[in-house]
């Protein structure tokens, strides 16, 4: 098979050949392969808000 000898999975031609069809040379460009949303990560307001309370000790 054609994938085998270029050392890539068939999975990963036919993503390219979708890509392609879909975007034309624009799609075969080198893609991020990093996670672009958390679902638990809290929100910048939230985060800088937190950054600027006060320290103190919990109450017993």
């Amino acid at each position: 098979m054609e994938a085998e000898r270029y050392g890539v999975t068939r999975q990963s031609v036919h993503a390219w050949l979708r890509r392609y069809r879909e975007e034309r040379p624009s799609g075969l460009v080198d893609r991020s392969h990093r996670v672009h949303q958390h679902p638990w990560r809290i929100s910048a307001g939230v985060e800088a808000a937190i950054c600027k309370s006060p320290r103190t000790k919990p109450d017993r």
